[in-house]
C-alpha cells in the first residue's frame, strides 16, 4: 500500500473514530447506571465563575445506580445541585450527612428508574442514535470509495489495496457501534429488570435498600 493510501486511511479513520465517540457521548447521556462520565457536561458556577465538577467537589460510583458528590467546600453544595439540575433534571437528588462527620455533607443522585414507559423510550432513542452513527459511517466510506475510483482509474491493483483498507476500517467502527449497542440494550434491560423486581415493594423502603447497597456510612440531613 503507497503512502498516500495509507495517510487517506489514517484521515479516514480518525473521522469515523469521531462519530464512534460522539455515540458514546451521547450513551452516556442516556442515563441508565451510574457513570461519572455522565457529569462531564456539568458546569458549577462559583463566586461568578464556571468550574467542571471535578474542580469543586469528589465524585464517587456508590453502586450501579447511585453517584455522590462531596463538595469540595461546604459553601459550594447548592451550586453543585444547580449545575447538576442544568445537566440533569432527571436526577433525584438527596442531601445527606456523613455519620463520623455530621458538618459534612454531600449530594446523592440516583439515576432514573426504567419503568416500561422510560425502557421503551430508551430502546428507541439508542437504536436511532445508533443508525444514525453508521449512516454517518457509510457516507465517508462512500465518499472515500468515489475518490479512490477515480484517483486509480487505471490502476486496479492499487484500487484494490485502498478499497479493502478502507472495508477494514468502516468494518471495524461498525463491529464496534453494533456492541456498543448491544451493551447499552443490556443495560437498560437489566435496569428494567431491577425496576421489576423492585416495584411495589412495601417491605423495605428507599433508604434502607440505599443502606443495603451503599458501602459508606451516613445518615439523611434533618431538614
Amino acid at each position: 500500500m503507497n503512502s498516500f493510501i495509507e495517510s487517506e486511511i489514517n484521515d479516514t479513520e480518525k473521522r469515523m473514530t469521531g462519530f464512534r465517540y460522539l455515540l458514546t457521548f451521547r450513551y452516556m447521556n442516556l442515563c441508565v447506571k451510574a457513570d461519572a462520565n455522565s457529569l462531564l457536561p456539568v458546569t458549577v458556577v462559583v463566586d461568578g465563575e464556571e468550574k467542571n465538577i471535578e474542580d469543586v467537589g469528589e465524585v464517587m460510583i456508590t453502586d450501579d445506580y447511585h453517584i455522590a458528590i462531596i463538595p469540595k467546600k461546604a459553601k459550594n453544595l447548592k451550586a453543585i445541585q444547580e449545575g447538576v439540575a442544568d445537566a440533569h433534571p432527571e436526577f433525584k437528588t438527596k442531601v445527606l450527612r456523613m455519620e463520623e462527620d455530621e458538618d459534612s455533607t454531600f449530594l446523592l443522585y440516583e439515576m432514573p428508574p426504567v419503568n416500561k414507559e422510560r425502557r421503551d423510550f430508551l430502546d428507541e432513542a439508542v437504536k436511532s442514535l445508533h443508525d444514525e452513527c453508521k449512516v454517518r459511517l457509510e457516507e465517508i466510506r462512500a465518499e472515500e470509495l468515489a475518490g479512490f475510483a477515480q484517483l486509480y482509474v487505471a490502476e486496479p491493483e492499487e484500487l484494490k489495496d485502498a478499497t479493502d483498507a478502507l472495508d477494514d476500517c468502516y468494518n471495524r467502527h461498525v463491529d464496534s457501534i453494533n456492541e456498543m449497542l448491544e451493551d447499552k440494550q443490556k443495560e437498560i434491560g437489566d435496569a428494567y429488570e431491577r425496576y421489576e423486581s423492585t416495584h411495589g415493594n412495601d417491605d423495605q423502603t428507599e433508604e434502607e435498600d440505599f443502606a443495603v447497597m451503599h458501602s459508606m456510612r451516613m445518615s439523611d440531613m434533618e431538614e
